[in-house]
């Protein structure tokens, strides 16, 4: 079973045309604007058909709301997609180990209607800013391609930034940097935590930097561990194998974290390539039931450089430009996805009426 809202034809089982002919002359199909509403485990995801393609479905499953014209279909498919009516798809769904959304509930189900002609303002409001994030969304895809492609060609050297030449050459991590492996104060000791210095752990790894972790040492907690400066590339190495960012400010990691400390090479660049370097890692750790690297391996990986410094800057800033504008497009997604949220809060309850 493929839940509505990801419906696509690729997703679809098919039948033939006669055993389609007997369901249209038996049951009827259906329309342009009517809704697919799930009715059996995953509750009240919707579709809104669109056009006047043939297709059957599943019945038991789905329920069919037939558009007789008394409303907009578009604004009641916003209403189940935007969980306006879950309270009540749910309150009737019994206890049940598989939750069952009933045609009789369904007919019991009450929803908000302001006048015809205001519902299609709302509607077509609300698909302008869906539009908006979809536009946001397939841009974003296509920049996070770009940036793939741009990896697999300047972290190799098939690709040189212009006024750059010379050999390629591979190193292994433990020559371009001190390979530093976490440790954890005592975790009964309450004066070692909750100081002023970070204390990286895996669930801190959410972006390229991290400023600040979830959890902080005290000066004692510190002395239980290595202080790593800024700028130390970190890379999870037990468990979530290869998970990587670079430290923003002085701090300590627990033992799941091997760091770099970068004395041969740039900080940013080694940071791409050991973005780009999680596959071999996953080869490193082996097929265990927690996978782990341990430090000998991990210093021994090999990582491809150019033969200067400023080549590797002159990289890492191209790639660098790329994840800021990424970051940006995601950040415009969010507040776009936040905007209809709260448009949904003011037009879909009455709060805000449009003219």
């Amino acid at each position: 079973e493929y839940v509505l809202k990801q419906f696509k034809e690729e997703n679809c089982t098919y039948i033939d045309a006669d055993l389609y002919s007997q369901y249209k002359s038996q049951y009827g199909v259906p329309a342009i604007g009517d809704l697919l509403v799930t009715a059996v485990g995953t509750l009240g995801e919707v579709y809104r058909v669109k056009d006047d393609k043939p297709f059957y479905f599943k019945d038991g499953n789905i329920i069919w709301l037939r558009n007789r014209g008394v409303c907009d279909s578009q604004f009641v498919e916003v209403l189940f997609a935007g969980g306006r009516l879950d309270d009540q798809i749910y309150d009737t769904a019994g206890g049940s180990t598989v939750g069952t959304y009933t045609i009789t509930n369904a007919n019991k189900t009450l929803i908000p209607l302001p006048p015809l002609p205001e519902q299609r303002k709302i509607a077509a409001a609300l698909s302008d800013v869906d539009e908006m994030i979809t536009a946001l969304e397939k841009l974003i895809e296509k920049k996070w391609k770009i940036k793939t492609g741009a990896m697999q060609r300047l972290l190799t050297g098939k690709t040189r930034l212009p006024g750059f030449k010379g050999a390629w050459v591979e190193k292994r991590l433990g020559e371009v940097g001190d390979v530093v492996t976490g440790s954890t104060p005592p975790r009964g000791v309450s004066e070692c935590w909750g100081g002023d210095y970070n204390w990286i752990s895996a669930k801190d790894f959410k972006g390229k930097y991290i400023v600040d972790s979830v959890e902080k040492i005290t000066a004692k907690g510190k002395s239980f561990c290595r202080l790593l400066p800024a700028g130390s590339v970190l890379v999870t190495c037990i468990a979530s194998i290869g998970l990587n960012a670079i430290a923003k400010k002085p701090s300590a990691t627990n033992q799941q974290i091997n760091a770099i400390i970068c004395k041969a090479c740039d900080h940013e660049f080694l940071y791409y390539q050991m973005d780009a370097a999680k596959d071999r890692m996953m080869e490193l750790a082996g097929q265990t039931a927690v996978p782990i690297i341990n430090k000998g391996d991990f210093e021994g990986l090999l990582v491809s450089f150019p033969p200067t410094l400023a080549e590797q800057k002159a990289i890492a800033k191209v790639l660098g430009d790329m994840d800021e504008e990424i970051a940006a497009l995601e950040a415009e997604l969010a507040k776009t996805r936040q905007l209809k949220q709260g448009m949904m809060q003011e037009l879909l309850t009455g709060k805000v009426r449009l003219v």
